[in-house]
């Protein structure tokens, strides 16, 4: 049984997860190109309220994505220290985008887990609720 519970821990894919208000929500590191912090963002005129702003790493244009805008959860919980903000730059062959998160916290194994609900607003962008080291996820569908 232990033979079996390592095997699945070391075969299941790992996450990043990271923290938007109150909420845990994790994103296949296949899926990641880099974990940065907010620097200089250039602002886009008539852009969607949860469009962060533009910011430029190694050469590439993000579109940032402030995601306690996106799940509206901006005014509901207050920010953590604006030190501990990152932006989570996706890797895409379509467009560079990137997701402003209140913190990351860690990268670990998805486990598996029973019930759970997720916060209306955010709901429809997820693959459902999954454990990373013993914290219960929110995995977001990023295609």
């Amino acid at each position: 049984m232990a033979e079996e519970a390592a095997k699945t821990g070391a075969d299941a894919p790992l996450l990043l997860s990271f923290r938007v208000g109150r909420d845990r929500y994790a994103i296949a590191v296949t899926w990641i190109r880099e974990v940065i912090a907010p620097g200089l963002r250039i602002a886009v005129p008539r852009a969607p309220s949860a469009v962060w702003g533009v910011v430029t790493h190694h050469g590439r244009a993000y579109a940032v994505i402030d995601l306690r805008v996106f799940f509206n959860v901006a005014g509901a919980v207050p920010a953590l220290s604006p030190d501990e903000q990152r932006i989570i730059t996706l890797e895409s062959q379509e467009r560079d985008i990137a997701l402003l998160v209140d913190a990351v916290d860690s990268v670990g194994p998805r486990e598996a887990i029973r019930g759970g609900n997720l916060e209306a607003s955010a709901a429809r962008w997820a693959d459902g609720l999954c454990s990373v080291r013993g914290n219960v996820v929110g995995l977001l569908a990023v295609d």
